[in-house]
């Protein structure tokens, strides 16, 4: 997380507080890659798996820090992947321009595009409270024309949820791509409850079907006790590193009292229990009941989602 602000005023954000100061450089971010690099060398059997994720606040409001850290990972692991989580709205041709052209098929862009456009424009405005969506299949379709790899993420809630057959015949006939990453909400203002979050996935996969549209997204980590490559591995596999150069197990858990966070400098690559065991927080009852019930929905009407995908590796990083 190069920076906790954000030029967009979502009306679920997590971030508690945006008004934090950066304190890692350039030089910093370079140095725990190289670390990570030096343990690594002859310990670790799959190159190819190593990624490096940016998300935020948006990650663009620190360029040219965002493609100088995308371009420096990619020469010290050659076959790994770089995924830029992000509104959009930042994203031009200048920006794209400092990437290094041999990876970028490695450089991944994931949008935030939540539902058409009058419902994207109401959950996602701007700071100044202009609207988002424009700007963002702006990007979209500017990274298409260069030959990026580019998805879309969708946060569900009643609200998406109620558009989500316009959304989809919007992605297949105007933005031509047959993929989705759908993340269910889960701020603490969702007090859906776990048959209505179950019916929301019900429909969405029998529409994504209807449309030939494939779905992955972080909700499959619900299906861990049932799929083991899907098991959340936050704090074990994966770590969050703040600009504020604070190490979190995960994203959800940044700017919270839920885990004590520890400096960049007692972050140990040799240890996969930096942190205490996240499982509970990520296993609810609730959501250990959603993942059976997927799992059930799977094995009756889409065995193909039995097995994990390219999707969930690129999307939400899984290392099978």
């Amino acid at each position: 997380m190069p920076t906790l602000n954000c030029n967009c005023r979502c009306t679920y954000c997590y971030i508690p507080d945006k008004k934090y100061n950066s304190i890692l450089t350039e030089q910093d971010y370079c140095q725990i890659i190289d670390k990570y690099k030096k343990y690594s060398a002859g310990y670790l059997p799959y190159p190819e798996k190593f990624q490096l994720r940016f998300t935020g606040g948006e990650p663009y409001l620190t360029s040219p820090l965002v493609e100088d850290l995308s371009n420096y990972f990619l020469s010290q692991f050659p076959q790994g992947l770089v995924v830029i989580n992000t509104n959009g709205t930042l994203i031009n041709e200048q920006n794209l321009s400092r990437f290094n052209g041999k990876f970028k098929s490695s450089l991944v862009h994931v949008l935030s595009v939540d539902s058409i456009e009058k419902i994207h424009n109401i959950r996602r405005p701007l700071v100044n409270g202009q609207n988002s969506f424009e700007k963002t299949i702006q990007a979209f379709n500017l990274l298409q024309h260069q030959q990026y790899p580019v998805y879309i993420n969708s946060v569900i809630d009643q609200q998406t949820c109620d558009y989500i057959d316009e959304f989809f015949y919007y992605l297949k006939s105007e933005l031509r791509t047959g993929d989705i990453s759908i993340s269910l909400r889960q701020d603490s203002t969702d007090s859906l409850s776990r048959n209505t979050k179950f019916n929301f996935l019900t429909r969405i996969y029998k529409l994504a079907s209807q449309f030939n549209i494939r779905v992955s997204g972080h909700h499959r980590l619900l299906l861990g006790n049932q799929i083991p490559e899907l098991k959340c591995q936050a704090g074990k596999t994966t770590a969050v590193i703040t600009s504020q150069a604070r190490v979190y197990p995960c994203q959800r858990f940044v700017g919270t009292d839920v885990f004590k966070s520890i400096s960049t400098h007692r972050l140990d690559f040799k240890r996969a229990d930096n942190f205490t065991d996240i499982q509970p927080h990520c296993y609810s009852p609730d959501n250990l009941w959603l993942g059976e019930k997927l799992f059930e929905l799977y094995e009756k009407h889409y065995p193909y989602y039995l097995k994990i995908n390219e999707l969930d590796r690129i999307l939400f990083g899984v290392v099978d």
